[in-house]
């Protein structure tokens, strides 16, 4: 009844403006009834949704409700300062905002509420990413994140900004499938438009983000290696810009290492690509023991575009082949080189490691991990991090792998099943370090892995002998060595 109550005073008010002009006060009040109430400022007096506004003026302590138009808003008192949210769908233009006191006196004055900008997306890197790994998002209003999903499921985001969201890829997705990134801020929704995949890039630095100068880790100049340099127009971070040698294809060739392939199976590649004029012209090859493959023809406009060429292949070590130099000095800029296996299958298995991101925890505890040995060398990480806010910051004792040893809690786990370990990490200095059990029935020891001071993902497959192992990082082995470590997972095979 009040909530009707209310809304008729409203539309009293309203009524008793369009009649009373020489009622009003100033330009600021208008007022209806008797009183002394008066608003000196609205600040700020335009503002978006969901955003806090403080009225300033005289004698509200007789004020008993706020109205921003037609909404009645709960509000704060504070002596002569009243302040309120607008509310999340507050319609854009200039709104009244009216106090209502007792025997219907009202005092308005007015304010510009203004629409909530949406998200754009302008750049997605890379263009395959599997579960656990991050995935950068450019563009405008990427701030004041709401939800983001990527084919439905719920996305961890690492951070956000006006210009540039971070997040990590869920486990569901089905692998090697096309995936929909939708972000949704409290301005409005966007859904991605380029191509995306859910699964693992097959190209060794696909995103040309390693290497200095004007060399890639990764990947060779065939032919035409002047003309293969570090860009100056990158779609995303580091890119590569490429001068046509002209007269062939193949004379200005930029050739990946060979990448791990199955014989008989379709593979897709995907490349982001622009010219700086028009008229230009590749084509993808392989570099293959069993006969080179070759794609059509492409013509390459001056704007940014994904090209995608599907291959059954013939060899279980192929390098992928850019061939750019048909058209005498056309130049591209390339990024984001992918290849993915059109093997689709079911969503990987859960992690069956608690708390395996190192999220959940309080200073230098690890909720779900215990510190075997060497306790005060391992501590919380805030900057080096993976994924999130949290990683383990490592210090190697020295002298054997287990006198630093970071242990999970018991997994419960199946006797005699394979399972595979992994974790990013990287060292301040270089390092190694070894995966291992805690186990009833004896433990299990992976080999060693030289670790370098770039994130990398290691992993180590064992068959398990007892039911509720435990997961052992041994990071002692190298005296003073500085590791992080985040995004642990053990899945069954």
């Amino acid at each position: 009844m009040k909530k009707y109550i209310n809304k008729l005073f409203y539309l009293i008010i309203l009524a008793s403006l369009s009649i009373l002009v020489s009622c009003e006060e100033n330009n600021d009040n208008i007022l209806v009834g008797t009183g002394n109430v008066a608003i000196t400022d609205i600040i700020p007096n335009i503002e978006y949704p969901e955003e806090t506004i403080t009225i300033q003026g005289n004698d509200f302590d007789i004020v008993q409700f706020v109205f921003l138009g037609e909404q009645q808003v709960e509000f704060q008192l504070n002596e002569n300062i009243i302040s309120f949210v607008i509310p999340k769908n507050t319609p854009p233009g200039m709104t009244p905002v009216t106090l209502a006191m007792a025997q219907n006196y009202r005092v308005a004055s007015e304010m510009e509420i203004l629409q909530r900008p949406n998200p754009v997306i302008s750049t997605i890197s890379p263009t395959a990413a599997e579960p656990g790994e991050n995935v950068t998002i450019t563009g405008i209003n990427l701030n004041n994140i709401e939800t983001v999903k990527v084919s439905g499921f719920d996305a961890n985001v690492v951070s956000s900004s006006a210009t540039e969201l971070i997040l990590t890829v869920p486990s569901g997705p089905q692998n090697n499938t096309l995936a929909t990134i939708e972000v949704t801020t409290s301005g409005g929704i966007v859904e991605s438009e380029s191509i995306f995949y859910v699964g693992e890039n097959l190209v060794a630095n696909g995103t040309l983000e390693l290497g200095s100068g004007d060399d890639f880790t990764n990947w060779s100049k065939f032919n035409g290696g002047d003309g293969l340099i570090a860009s100056d127009k990158p779609y995303a971070g580091r890119s590569l810009k490429a001068i046509a040698a002209g007269g062939d294809a193949w004379r200005t060739q930029f050739v990946s290492d060979p990448t791990e392939t199955n014989i008989g199976v379709d593979y897709i590649v995907n490349i982001w690509i622009k010219a700086e004029s028009e008229g230009g012209n590749i084509r993808f090859s392989t570099n293959s023991a069993a006969g080179a493959l070759y794609s059509g023809n492409y013509d390459i406009s001056t704007e940014w575009q994904q090209i995608e060429w599907t291959f059954t292949n013939n060899d279980p070590a192929t390098r992928l082949v850019l061939d750019m130099g048909v058209s005498t000095g056309a130049i591209y800029h390339v990024d984001n080189i992918t290849v993915v296996s059109t093997l689709s299958g079911p969503p990987p298995a859960p992690n069956l490691i608690a708390n395996g991101d190192l999220e959940l925890g309080d200073a230098d505890n690890f909720t779900n991990w215990g510190e075997f040995n060497g306790a005060d060398l391992m501590t919380v990480e805030t900057t080096e991090v993976h994924g999130g806010s949290r990683a383990l910051k490592a210090i190697g004792a020295g002298q054997d792998a287990w006198r630093t040893q970071f242990a999970s809690d018991p997994m419960t786990v199946e006797v005699d099943a394979s399972y595979t370990a992994k974790i990013w990490i990287k060292s301040a200095a270089g390092g190694n370090m070894r995966f291992s059990t805690n186990s009833t029935t004896g433990a299990l020891y992976s080999g060693n892995y030289d670790i370098g001071t770039e994130w990398q993902q290691i992993e180590w497959t064992f068959t398990n002998n007892d039911p509720a192992s435990r997961l052992v990082l041994d990071l002692g082995s190298v005296k003073d060595a500085v590791y992080f470590v985040d995004d642990i997972e053990v899945r069954k095979n």
